[in-house]
């Protein structure tokens, strides 16, 4: 078992040969991973929509809203804004030199994916070496979250992005204004997860240093990324109605009577969601490692992940059971595991029986990570729930073909009417985009079948109720013609 070990050490030991390409192959794994099914999986689904359809409104229009009508906008943006201006914003400009469209949407944010991984190996590298930091690499991009969250037009990844550079300015540069600057970035590109990091990183600085001062820097340099959120996208920056109804939405954004039922649901499923032990084996081995360690910079970012993790648990235990509020929890967590297993090993490797295999601090990590590494990949090709479906592209390539230059009216299909040209849109918009919509009436629908000049085309998925008035219309001006992928497509009568 010795000589193995030597062995073992011997092979880990030329960094350039085993460190560097397995970096290398965990891109290459990435990008193969991720252009297999980059437009179908995940499917595409409202959230996503709505921030491509905002991305597009910035582009044509220079508003960060959604255009229900030809010059028509919902005039809530601040209500419907799940991702930030940094993401939004960035990918109007993504569209203006690529075109319109999924696949572009798609590879815009296969980019914040890549983005995301080099700058992550960058910090870990230079906090824990080159070891840590691969192994901490091939585990992110072997878990399946990553892709499910990553690929979609959504704001977790790039938040992350920033949250990592954040870290990096303040842990290894030792830029408090930098960091401060990325740090607020996070918090506007996905308010709902990254908020949490504000209180998260002030009980970690006065639990380590209790020093207000750098506190304050943290925060000073967190409002230029807040202004530009309350210019860029509210009206009324300065209206009281305006901020209570922001309060409101982030205070019980679900629609439900009671929060508490959410947290008493969940609790109990607990012990049925794997993707919570697993999580919570991984948060246990954190834990020991924080309170077993000397140095100050590691403990300080231990105690920050570790304060996090329990606020983003808090935070999923109040919503319908999402488990996409802990992602970032989750990938702080996979990135501090690998250094995390070495000091496991220095502290408590001679104790247990189970240890006593004569293995090396280094060998310990890089075995334990390996099969994490494994079952990560073994889950992502047979189990992850990543679901797949064309079903939407397939309905708007169909309306597309058969209603050039016409107007069409959606409802309630979002997720097609992105693709339709603007100026021949119409649509409604359901809780689903604004989740207080019925609950505080925000926004008031104006049905296509009540203008004077009805639109050529109506679209709704199958089994849609429509209001009585609009159920008449639409059997008196309109034929079903067939449907597709699950949405009914009606066309007027000549």
């Amino acid at each position: 078992m010795e000589g193995l070990s030597n062995k073992i050490a011997d092979v880990l030991a030329d960094r350039y040969f085993m460190w560097r390409w397995l970096l290398a192959l965990g891109f290459l794994f990435m990008l193969i991973f991720s252009f297999r099914t980059l437009t179908t999986a995940p499917r595409l689904w409202i959230d996503e929509a709505k921030n491509i359809e905002i991305a597009q409104s910035f582009h044509t229009e220079g508003k960060f809203d959604m255009q229900v009508a030809p010059g028509q906008f919902t005039n809530v943006p601040y209500l419907i804004q799940s991702t930030g201006y940094p993401v939004t914003g960035s990918l109007a400009v993504f569209f203006r030199i690529f075109g319109f469209g999924l696949v572009q949407a798609r590879v815009f944010m296969l980019l914040w994916m890549i983005a995301t991984v080099l700058v992550l190996y960058r910090f870990l590298k230079h906090l824990f070496g080159e070891r840590a930091a691969v192994l901490a690499v091939l585990l992110v991009v072997t878990f399946a979250s990553f892709y499910d969250n990553g690929r979609a037009m959504m704001g977790e990844i790039p938040g992350f992005f920033f949250l990592i550079s954040g870290l990096y300015f303040w842990f290894c540069r030792e830029s408090l204004p930098k960091a401060g600057l990325l740090l607020g970035l996070a918090v506007v590109t996905k308010p709902s997860v990254y908020f949490l990091i504000i209180p998260a990183l002030v009980l970690a600085l006065v639990f380590r240093t209790g020093r207000v001062k750098n506190i304050l820097i943290l925060g000073v340099s967190m409002i230029p990324a807040a202004l530009g959120w309350a210019f860029l996208v509210l009206d009324k920056p300065w209206s009281g109605a305006t901020w209570s109804s922001v309060f409101n939405l982030y205070g019980n954004p679900y629609n439900q009577v009671s929060i508490y039922a959410n947290v008493m649901k969940n609790l109990g499923d607990i012990i049925y969601t794997p993707t919570l032990i697993y999580f919570g084996v991984l948060f246990l081995v954190i834990l020991v490692v924080r309170f077993s360690e000397k140095n100050f910079k590691y403990a300080l970012l231990y105690d920050f992940v570790s304060i996090y993790s329990i606020f983003a648990f808090i935070y999923y235990l109040r919503s319908p059971g999402w488990l996409r509020y802990i992602i970032v929890a989750e990938l702080l967590i996979l990135a501090l595991i690998p250094r995390s297993f070495g000091a496991l090993f220095d502290r408590y490797g001679g104790y247990p029986a189970a240890f006593k295999l004569r293995l090396t601090h280094t060998s310990f990590a890089v075995v334990l990570s390996a099969c994490l590494i494994f079952i990560q990949t073994f889950h992502l090709f047979t189990g992850a729930k990543i679901f797949f479906s064309d079903g939407d592209i397939k309905a708007a390539d169909y309306i597309d073909k058969n209603f050039v230059g016409k107007q069409v009216a959606f409802f309630e299909t979002l997720n097609v009417a992105i693709f339709k040209e603007r100026q021949e849109r119409y649509m409604t918009i359901s809780d689903d985009v604004i989740p207080v919509l019925s609950r505080d009436n925000v926004f008031k629908n104006i049905s296509p079948l009540s203008l004077p000049s009805l639109p050529d085309g109506v679209v709704s998925k199958i089994g849609f109720i429509f209001l009585p008035e609009d159920a008449e219309v639409l059997a008196r001006r309109y034929t079903f013609i067939k449907n597709v992928s699950g949405y009914d497509v009606h066309g007027i009568k000549n």
